[in-house]
Order: structure tokens, then C-alpha cells, then sequence
């Protein structure tokens, strides 16, 4: 074995020795060992969001392209916490069927989470048609809003969301997008369990 292996292989154990010498320095909470917990503003926001739920969903003007009209449907949402990710996130699924008023259906997946360094809630949304959006925003009382970057149709958006539990059992959530000209609504949903 040459001598600067050796001391190549002494210099790098001596680096990582100092390394986690200044890590045991550091002063540690004394649950440290303990494993991180999903966020109680979390689990308290969505403890009545878990479930299966009918939407009257409207559809803005404009919202399938230019010109295209108002569209009334009917959606369906489910919700459920993800156990495979130890709980930190909600995972969502959404699907508009075909429909003499749709001409293809429409389906998609979210995640919602929270980001307790910023004290945010995070979304994170993805559907059938390739559009997907990721944003953060407040979560206040019964409204979660976020807002972030996403593509749709091809085009780079700013999207915002905004999800108001109305009741235990009701909650309405509406959707907007800005594509250079301020944001304009896309669709609401009115959904009851």
C-alpha cells in the first residue's frame, strides 16, 4: 500500500471524526432521537377532510380555452392520509368524467402537506393531461390558500388554490390561474360528504 493512500485514507477519517465531533456539539433537543411527527395544524385542518366526496363543480368560462363556456359537472374527491409517508401528507384524487358538457375525462392527483419552518401548508398537484402545480400558503382557521408555479397546456402558470371547510361536511374549493394577465378563476367545487 503506498504512503499517500494511507495518508490520504488517515486524512479523510481524521476530517470525518472532526466532522461529527462538532455535530455532538451542537446543542440537541432531548427528543432528538425521536422521530419527527406530522404537524398537529395539519392533522387538526384535514381531520374532516378524510373521506369521499361529491362536488358540483363549475367551470369558468374560458377554462377548457378561449371561448369555450361555462361548464357545470359533477366530480368526485377522495381523500385519505398516506401512510407511506409516515402521515405528513393527504393524498387526493379527483376525477371528471366524460360528459356530453366534457369532452374527455379529467383526472388528477394532490398532496397536501405542511412545511412547519415557514408554518405553510405545501400542495402538490398532478393530472391527466400533464398539467402539475406545486405551491405554499396560510393555513388560518378553516381556509388553506396556496399559491405557486405550475404548468397547464403547455404553458408555464402561477396558480392558487383557496379550500374553505364551510362545515364538517362541506367544503368549497376554488382554483385560479394566471398566465400574464392577473388571475382569473378557473373552476370552483362546492363538496359535500
Amino acid at each position: 500500500m503506498s504512503k499517500t493512500y494511507v495518508l490520504g485514507a488517515s486524512l479523510a477519517a481524521s476530517m470525518a471524526l472532526g466532522v461529527f465531533a462538532v455535530m455532538a456539539e451542537d446543542k440537541a433537543p432531548a427528543d432528538a432521537a425521536a422521530p419527527p411527527k406530522p404537524a398537529p395544524e395539519l392533522v387538526e385542518y384535514m381531520k374532516d377532510m378524510v373521506g369521499n366526496w361529491n362536488c358540483a363543480t363549475t367551470f369558468a368560462m374560458g377554462a377548457f380555452g378561449p371561448g369555450s363556456p361555462e361548464v357545470k359537472t359533477n366530480t368526485r374527491v377522495k381523500i385519505a392520509k398516506e401512510s407511506s409517508l409516515g402521515g405528513f401528507f393527504y393524498r387526493g384524487e379527483y376525477n371528471v368524467p366524460k360528459s356530453k358538457e366534457v369532452p374527455a375525462p379529467f383526472s388528477g392527483v394532490f398532496y397536501l402537506g405542511y412545511e412547519p419552518g415557514s408554518k405553510q401548508i405545501s400542495n402538490l398537484s398532478m393530472d391527466n393531461t400533464g398539467g402539475f402545480s406545486m405551491g405554499l400558503g396560510p393555513l388560518s382557521g378553516n381556509t388553506a390558500s396556496w399559491t405557486g408555479d405550475g404548468y397547464m397546456m403547455g404553458r408555464k402558470v402561477k396558480a392558487r388554490e383557496t379550500m374553505t371547510k364551510d362545515a364538517p361536511k362541506q367544503v368549497t374549493h376554488k382554483y385560479e390561474v394566471d398566465m400574464g394577465k392577473g388571475f382569473q378563476l378557473m373552476g370552483t367545487d362546492i363538496c359535500k360528504k
